[in-house]
């Protein structure tokens, strides 16, 4: 009687043990997605964040719109969504280009590499007539990002031309359709809307505010409101005006600072949902992240900044903030589309006993010697068709005679503030003291981090050591 209970414990017990290595197998392959967070945005948290928290203005400098197409409530809905899809082509967002004076749309997409042939065959559809109900249609042209590093989903920049000399005006939206046989209506298709970028506004001659911007890639992980608000206060300490966030997965209580801090014209927030899982594209999709920020900024600064959230670019020359530095080197020469920073890293200095409440301040033990490979950038979007991560990928429209420029170190670097890692062209072998943010910024800095503070302070639950 015994021996078939035996047998039957002997069984669930093995049951058990492949139920708790499947288990152990799906945690493991989906810790890339959790990392001990408890917000990772999906598009319905997408619809609701930008319906409750954002006011016409701010929906405005991450998705800049047509005056004519305000009011069109198609459009507001297909703003609200995080993506747009047709097979394995996934559109985050389309723009009204006439840089060359030939109007395109492009749009900053993540596409499957390994489905192109079955892609390859899209046209855009441009609807025109009393009732919508004749259209232009245009080819689809594919062209794939530098930093895609062979994963399965890479960022590509995909263009049709308008022909606006038939529709007469520039539309609100417009369809992508695969083509199989569209006069049978045999075809797949998504609706898009159009944004406008600085090739508008200057047609329209309006005044260019000279603003600075900054793009810092999906945000993820254990991020604390103390570090986020920290470099908020340095970066604007630093001359930068605004900054945009592409957020993909914090922690609920960061977020809830993040849409705060939002609601008071201070920095925008673009929720970043992947249409993949993050392991199929090159991290989190920064890559598309920072082209897309790159065309959403054309319309609302003169100049982009692209770094990390433990990464500063700074002005060492005693006599010119970063922002005249800049100006003064395009006053002599105006080919200059962007501005490359050679990095270095920094660390505590061993000798330091300060206040570690403002830690960036005692981390000013630095590498000697400076790296051009981990070099950062500031950019003219409107000259700017597609941006790296370390370098200009394709200017535009003149690719050939505009130019990237070198900041000399001695006028400016990148601080980034992490453990050295050696590259080709930096060894973590010899460091220097280096005071710069103590010495220039340290009152401005401190003085906005500590007002901002209070305010958060006495609306959320947050201490110094949060």
């Amino acid at each position: 009687m015994r021996c078939p209970r035996l047998k039957t414990i002997a069984i669930l017990v093995f049951c058990a043990y492949l139920i708790s290595i499947v288990i152990a197998f799906y945690l493991l392959h989906n810790m890339h997605t959790t990392q001990d967070s408890n917000f990772n945005i999906r598009p319905e948290q997408v619809i609701r964040h930008m319906k409750s928290h954002r006011r016409p203005e701010q929906l405005r400098i991450g998705h800049p719109l047509f005056d004519n197409c305000m009011q069109n409530q198609d459009y507001e809905e297909l703003l609200l969504r995080p993506y747009h899809t047709i097979n394995s082509v996934y559109v985050y967002s389309a723009f009204f280009d006439n840089r060359t004076g030939i109007p395109h749309v492009r749009m900053i997409s993540m596409v499957n590499v390994r489905e192109m042939k079955q892609n390859s065959n899209l046209s855009c559809k441009f609807a025109y007539g009393a009732n919508q109900d004749k259209f232009f249609s245009e080819p689809v042209l594919f062209y794939e990002m530098c930093e895609n590093h062979h994963f399965t989903h890479g960022g590509w920049i995909l263009s049709c031309k308008i022909p606006i000399n038939e529709l007469k005006t520039i539309p609100c939206n417009f369809e992508v359709i695969k083509n199989n046989d569209i006069s049978h209506g045999n075809h797949l298709s998504t609706m898009i809307p159009l944004l406008k970028t600085s090739s508008y506004r200057r047609e329209k001659e309006k005044e260019d505010n000279g603003k600075f911007g900054l793009c810092i890639p999906p945000l993820y992980g254990d991020i604390k409101p103390t570090q986020f608000l920290k470099f908020i206060s340095l970066t604007n300490a630093l001359g930068i005006d605004h900054l945009i966030f592409y957020v993909y997965n914090i922690s609920s209580n960061l977020n809830s600072i993040l849409e705060y801090l939002e609601d008071r014209s201070t920095i925008t927030i673009i929720p970043w949902v992947l249409p993949v899982e993050s392991n199929h594209v090159w991290y989190y999709g920064q890559s598309v992240a920072i082209n897309d920020c790159l065309y959403r900024g054309m319309f609302y600064f003169k100049y982009l900044a692209l770094t990390d959230l433990d990464e500063y670019i700074v002005s060492h020359n005693s006599k010119y903030s970063l922002r005249k530095l800049i100006e003064m080197k395009k006053s002599t020469d105006r080919q200059v589309a962007a501005f490359r920073f050679r990095t270095a890293f920094f660390i505590r200095n061993p000798e330091a006993k300060g206040n570690t409440t403002f830690d960036v301040l005692e981390h000013n033990y630095r590498t000697e010697g400076t790296s051009k490979i981990r070099s950062k950038l500031i950019v003219e979007p409107y000259k700017i068709f597609e941006v790296g991560i370390h370098h200009v990928s394709r200017a535009w429209p003149d690719s050939e005679n505009y130019t990237s420029y070198e900041m000399d170190p001695e006028d400016a670097i990148v601080h980034h503030y992490r453990t050295c890692t050696s590259t080709l062209d930096l060894a973590c072998t010899s460091f220097i003291t280096d005071s710069t943010i103590r010495d220039w910024h340290n009152f401005n800095f401190i003085t906005r981090y500590n007002s901002r503070m209070k305010e958060l302070k006495s609306v959320f639950n947050i201490t110094d050591d949060t």
